[in-house]
């Protein structure tokens, strides 16, 4: 560890260790601060062929989101546990399985009659599919599903997967957004994180991307891995901004229990240096007037990059999801798909619905004060006001016009205070566990 990082690290523990008896632990996934009301009020299981009755009944108007999974790699990061697995085919029989799921969900009446905004591919990495298969996957969703006129339709994706027939395959059928999966530039940090190709080459293949991709180039970076010093974060920052990318989403390091590096590394939560790590790539970001923060993990470049699935899916759109690992949300029926044979669906409450939309409102940087109102009772928003000003006066935001704006300090618990909130509501009108 350098001097200088020394010193930093005890300039800022005071600061670290104010709010260390509110928040013992940092939530790092918008995944530790939903579903909590699954705790208090008890989901009711039903089959697949109650959720394709529900699919049968028409459309209800709603903003609509499709997920695609494909959780396969030609690669395992070394932070990634085996729920995406190595491929060891050519993939044709995942294909023919996604075609078909496509297909059937196509011919009912509540699809038939829905448009939808936004197309995700995730994974995995979906990009690994071959040419031909991508195309049948396309042309079935491009001939069935009817699409907003202004349409996101997103495919994560790694460098060394896209080929240039990959490249017009997109072009062709109207994919207008990549999100690509960097995680740092630094190549003793691509080293531990186990990626493909060192930092020189994936400049330059991210500079002839941008001469033949259509669409928006969104790049996603992760922090405060073991390896990493304070100058290899700021450097992840600065070249994000200097090979024009439209976006970035970063993320502090999360091991995965199963992963290569949980069996390597046993890694203790050092606050101190993932709030220094935080702060040196969000005030690269911040200080910048052509950036904007979208949510707690994400910076647009203005005027561009829109990322419609994540605002559409957190402002409680519903989501269709199409694969292995894929979950969603239709008619009050969430479903998530175990394998090609088993899923599992469960019919929500209001309760539900209710607290999984505060929770997707509380992600954003602005809290709306009158779209929160809008979901919650009169004594539910009582108690959102009292925890509120609980984090004005920690210095956690500020009210302004809109509602409550987060500052960095905010930002860097967001998903704390989004916990805390929901915990707060949730225990006023149910009582504790």
């Amino acid at each position: 560890m350098t001097l200088l990082l020394k010193e930093t690290i005890i300039l800022v523990s005071n600061i670290i260790y104010k709010v260390i008896n509110m928040f013992e632990k940092r939530f790092k996934s918008h995944h530790d601060s939903r579903n909590i009301s699954k705790k208090f009020v008890e989901k009711k299981e039903v089959n697949n062929e109650y959720y394709m009755e529900k699919l049968n009944c028409k459309s209800d108007g709603k903003s609509k989101v499709l997920y695609v999974h494909v959780p396969y790699c030609d690669k395992i990061c070394s932070f990634c546990n085996l729920n995406r697995k190595q491929v060891n085919d050519n993939l044709e029989a995942y294909t023919d399985y996604l075609i078909e799921e496509l297909l059937e969900k196509s011919k009912t009446n509540y699809i038939k009659d829905s448009i939808f905004e936004s197309i995700y591919f995730g994974g995995g990495t979906p990009s690994i599919l071959k040419e031909k298969q991508l195309e049948r996957i396309l042309n079935t969703i491009k001939e069935n599903y009817k699409l907003h006129e202004e349409y996101e339709w997103n495919f994560e994706t790694t460098i060394h997967n896209l080929s240039d027939e990959k490249i017009e395959i997109f072009n062709k059928y109207g994919v207008n957004r990549l999100s690509i999966g960097i995680q740092t530039f630094s190549n003793s940090g691509r080293k531990y994180l186990n990626r493909t190709y060192s930092k020189e080459e994936i400049i330059s293949k991210i500079n002839k991307l941008k001469e033949s991709f259509n669409g928006y180039i969104c790049a996603d970076i992760i922090y405060n891995y073991k390896t990493q010093n304070l100058y290899e974060v700021e450097e992840d920052a600065k070249l994000i901004k200097a090979l024009n990318f439209d976006s970035v989403s970063f993320y502090s390091l999360m091991i995965h229990e199963g992963s290569k590096l949980s069996f390597e590394d046993k890694l203790e939560e050092n606050l101190q240096k993932d709030l220094l790590c935080f702060q040196k790539f969000y005030n690269e970001f911040e200080k910048d007037e052509e950036w904007e923060l979208l949510e707690l993990t994400k910076f647009l470049k203005k005027g561009r990059d829109k990322y419609k699935y994540i605002c559409l899916r957190n402002n409680g759109a519903e989501t269709l999801g199409i694969g292995i690992g894929a979950g969603g949300y239709i008619k009050n029926i969430s479903h998530f798909n175990i394998s090609k044979e088993l899923g599992k669906f469960y019919e929500e409450k209001s309760e539900h619905i209710k607290y999984r939309n505060l929770s997707g409102l509380l992600q954003f940087k602005t809290y709306s004060f009158e779209k929160i109102k809008g979901i919650l009772s009169n004594n539910n928003y009582k108690v959102f006001l009292e925890c509120i000003d609980k984090f004005h006066k920690n210095k956690m935001g500020d009210f302004t016009e809109k509602g409550f704006t987060l500052n960095e300090k905010g930002v860097f618990w967001g998903n704390n205070i989004s916990y805390y909130i929901s915990n707060k509501i949730i225990e006023a009108e149910y009582g504790k566990l």
